[in-house]
């Protein structure tokens, strides 16, 4: 299976990168993941949940970048 990639450069909060997955803003981002009407609208937040789960398992290193 090949892993997915998501470029830096786009307004994307986490991409892979030679399997290492990096996550800016990590805290906005699951704030916002597991508060946010639009992940749970049409029942869509197990989906988004599991996809991520299956992105930190496919990554050989996870790197949260956390804002001060």
């Amino acid at each position: 299976m090949r892993s997915p990639h998501f470029d830096s450069s786009s307004s994307s909060s986490f991409f892979l990168s030679d399997l290492w997955l990096v996550i800016d803003e990590v805290v906005q981002v699951l704030r916002h993941l597991l508060t946010s009407s639009t992940c749970r609208k049409d029942g869509k937040l197990p989906a988004l949940l599991t996809r991520l789960r299956q992105l930190v398992q496919i990554a050989r290193r996870v790197i949260p970048q956390i804002i001060p």
